[in-house]
């Protein structure tokens, strides 16, 4: 069985016409027996850091049983980042006992469109923090996944702080969702030298 379908993309409360960097099949098939499907939605030259909402619909006829004929899924492409070279992290937060911060280099990767710089592995392999930095030189860090603990799992880390002269000083909650958090550190991100 093959099912004609139509596509939109979803702006605020509106629907327009797909870009021509996005494309959604026409139809798609079903074996005999079959009762789901993949379809294969390619996307082209989008602007990053942007979603897109694409609702793809099926005729009235075909409504599924519990009348189901819209599916909103969301396009997304990620920035772009390059290398800067090593940089050096002071830490509060991971001092040792009287120690007001230790310090240890990182790599620093930068995104080619915006001002976002990526802390590679800053506390823990496999945990990349991202610094978002605003015209006005404002950083703004989202709650993401930065190291883990032994006993709790994953320490999320959140906060602001401010880009001046090459360094990067932010606040930073550890906290672990829906059990507590460790606190607020200073916590202070010296870029590479240009």
């Amino acid at each position: 069985t093959t099912i004609n379908l139509s596509a939109t993309l979803v702006v605020g409360d509106k629907e327009q016409e797909l870009p021509a960097s996005i494309t959604v099949p026409s139809s798609v098939s079903f074996a005999a027996g079959e009762f789901k499907t993949n379809i294969h939605v390619t996307v082209g030259d989008i602007t990053p850091g942007q979603n897109y909402k694409v609702k793809i619909s099926l005729p009235e006829e075909m409504v599924t049983i519990d009348q189901t004929s819209d599916k909103v899924i969301t396009v997304y492409r990620d920035y772009t980042f390059s290398s800067l070279g090593t940089g050096t992290f002071k830490s509060a937060a991971m001092a040792e006992e009287g120690e007001d911060f230790t310090t240890w280099e990182v790599e620093v990767q930068k995104a080619d469109q915006i001002s976002w710089y990526k802390a590679m592995n800053l506390y823990e392999k496999g945990y990349n923090i991202v610094f978002k930095v605003n015209e006005a030189n404002e950083v703004t860090v989202e709650s993401q996944p930065a190291w883990k603990h032994a006993s709790y799992g994953e320490v999320f880390v959140s906060g602001k702080g401010a880009l001046e002269d090459g360094v990067i000083t932010v606040k930073l909650s550890h906290d672990v969702p829906n059990v507590g958090g460790f606190g607020e550190f200073k916590e202070i991100l010296y870029l590479p030298a240009k």
